[in-house]
C-alpha cells in the first residue's frame, strides 16, 4: 500500500475541525451553533435603560401678597387718579379724567334724616357751583339704603335724586362694601371732599355748621372750601377756620 495515499492534506483537516492556519500558527474558531433550521440563533435583544428617577419637582412659592393699605388720604396729599367709581347706570367715572376740575364727593344717604334735611341746600349749591365748571359725585355708603329683600334698589335711589330734586344733578355711586368710606375717610351723611383741579384733597369734613338747617346764618364749609378750590386758594380747615389744636 501505498502511503501517501492515505495523508490527507491539512488545510482539509483544519477546515473540518475549525483550525485557521497562518504559517507555522494554528488558531481555534468555534462554529456558531445551529437552530433546527439552520440558521444561527437570534441575539436577545438588549433590555433598554431604566429610566433615571426624576426628582420632585421643588413646591413653587406662593407670591407674597402685599399687605393692604387702610392708610385714608390726607388733606394736602394728591389722591390717586386711578381711582374709579361707577355709578347706577354701570358707568366708570376715574379721578384721573378729571383733572383739571375741581371735584367734589359728598357721601349721602337716602334714608338718613340729617342727609334728607340738608338734600335742599345741597341742589342749591351744585346749581350755583355747577356753573364754575365744578363735577358733583354722590356716594351712598349707608348699608340701609341697600336692601336685599328691595327687587331693585337702584330704582330706589334714582327715585330719591330725583325727588329730591337732585336728579340729574349729580352722579351718584353706591359704595355697598364702604371701600370708598374708609379710602378717603369719610363720615356718616352728609359729609364732604373737595379735591382741586391738580388732585390734591383740600376738604374733608362737614358741609357745614348746621346740618339740620335750623340756623339762619350758619357758615357753609363746603361752599367755602369749593369757592378757595376754583381760586386755587388753599381752604380753611374743617370746622370753620378753626386750626386744629397743638398736641
Amino acid at each position: 500500500m501505498n502511503i501517501h495515499r492515505l495523508l490527507v492534506p491539512s488545510c482539509m483537516i483544519a477546515a473540518v475541525l475549525g483550525v485557521t492556519t497562518i504559517g507555522a500558527h494554528a488558531t481555534t474558531t468555534t462554529a456558531p451553533a445551529m437552530n433546527k433550521a439552520g440558521d444561527p440563533p437570534k441575539q436577545k435583544p438588549k433590555p433598554p435603560d431604566k429610566p433615571k428617577a426624576k426628582a420632585p419637582d421643588k413646591p413653587k412659592e406662593k407670591p407674597k401678597e402685599q399687605p393692604k393699605s387702610d392708610k385714608k388720604i390726607a388733606v394736602g396729599s394728591e389722591v390717586d387718579g386711578a381711582i374709579s367709581m361707577t355709578d347706577l347706570d354701570a358707568k366708570a367715572h376715574k379721578l384721573a379724567d378729571m383733572r383739571g376740575k375741581v371735584v367734589v364727593l359728598e357721601f349721602w344717604s337716602a334714608k338718613s334724616a340729617d342727609s334728607m334735611a340738608y338734600d335742599k341746600r345741597l341742589a342749591e349749591l351744585v346749581t350755583t357751583q355747577e356753573a364754575k365748571g365744578v363735577v358733583f359725585i354722590a356716594i351712598d355708603a349707608d348699608k340701609a339704603d341697600f336692601d336685599p329683600t328691595v327687587k331693585d334698589p337702584n330704582a330706589a335711589l334714582k327715585e330719591a335724586l330725583k325727588s329730591r330734586g337732585l336728579d340729574g344733578k349729580m352722579v351718584l355711586v353706591a359704595d355697598k362694601d364702604g371701600a370708598l368710606m374708609t379710602k378717603f375717610g369719610g363720615k356718616p351723611a352728609p359729609y364732604s371732599l373737595v379735591i382741586d383741579a391738580k388732585g390734591i384733597l383740600r376738604y374733608s369734613g362737614p358741609a357745614d355748621e348746621d346740618p339740620k338747617g335750623e340756623k339762619k346764618d350758619a357758615k357753609h364749609f363746603l361752599n367755602d372750601a369749593i369757592d378757595a378750590a376754583v381760586a386755587a386758594e388753599k381752604p380753611a380747615p374743617a370746622g370753620g377756620g378753626k386750626e386744629p389744636p397743638k398736641k
